[in-house]
């Protein structure tokens, strides 16, 4: 019928009995109308910005007004190569979802300038009309987390033993609830930290292949020639070994033993955990809640 698009019929409905009678219906002009609409493709995913190592899920939809017949999707980056395609159909409209399609591993090492690829998705209906959809894609080497302060208070004026708020934001450019960031705050009072030349920590800020546990590692030239360890709860805490010294960040709530080593001495301390109950007029009293 398409080939008679444009043409006026006389449209009318025949009716007989098992007898002699038979009777019509007053006749309706119907023009076939030409189907020249061209299927509509949406990209839901992946988004036009990616960072390295980041999973992606190629998701579109294909719509058309009579039916789509077939489609195919093309990645191209430094070649043009079709990975997914499908003929024969006869739908108004197709949702695709594939996670195999886009494998970011395949572009490393990526260069610091990152790189582009596209997706191009074809499609074509029953009546022949044929469409395309192009997605352009960033991909960008992974940052490292932002961290800033927002607040502390006080500001100045510390009184030891007392308690300090501070504020912080991280951002990063990709996280996701499977492998969060992992935030560790070093409160202390050794000078020279922030001297790339001295203490070198900003240089040397690492995570555990395991990614478990971040590490802050600084020259400690205060140990000398001696080597030693103090683990908090049985878990390695503070480690030196003549100039270096490292601080594990280990998730410690409470604490229930100490234990302190130095070239093969260890001393172990009993503890005595207080609460302060503090009343009007700033007067505070300690008790002790148990000792190890």
């Amino acid at each position: 019928m398409q080939s008679r698009a444009g043409e006026t019929f006389d449209f009318l409905l025949r009716a007989s009995d098992k007898g002699i009678n038979i009777s019509e219906s007053n006749s309706l002009k119907i023009t076939l109308k030409l189907d020249d609409e061209a299927p509509e493709i949406q990209f839901n995913t992946p988004d036009k910005n990616l960072v390295e190592g980041q999973l992606s899920t190629l998701s579109l939809t294909i719509r058309d007004n009579i039916s789509v017949a077939k489609y195919s999707i093309d990645l191209v980056d430094n070649e043009s190569r079709e990975v997914l395609s499908e003929t024969g159909l006869d739908k108004k409209d197709i949702s695709i979802t594939n996670t195999d399609v886009i494998d970011l591993s395949r572009y490393n090492p990526l260069p610091l300038e990152g790189m582009k690829f596209s997706i191009i998705a074809h499609a074509e209906d029953s009546s022949g009309n044929k469409t395309k959809e192009t997605l352009q894609i960033s991909l960008m080497p992974d940052q490292p987390p932002i961290v800033k302060v927002i607040s502390r208070f006080p500001v100045s004026n510390l009184t030891y033993g007392a308690t300090q708020y501070t504020r912080l934001e991280v951002t990063d450019d990709y996280v996701t609830s499977d492998n969060p960031n992992q935030l560790s705050v070093l409160y202390t009072s050794l000078k020279g930290l922030d001297d790339i030349n001295k203490r070198n920590l900003l240089n040397d800020i690492i995570v555990t292949p395991s990614d478990e546990l971040n590490r802050f590692s600084f020259n400690y030239p205060e140990a000398g020639n001696l080597s030693g360890s103090l683990q908090v709860n049985e878990l390695d805490y503070w480690l030196f070994t003549k100039d270096k010294s490292e601080l594990l960040a280990n998730q410690i709530s409470d604490v229930e033993s100490l234990q302190f080593s130095v070239d093969g001495y260890t001393v172990s301390y009993l503890i005595d955990v207080y609460s302060a109950i503090c009343v009007p007029h700033n007067t505070c009293n300690t008790k002790s809640l148990q000792q190890i």
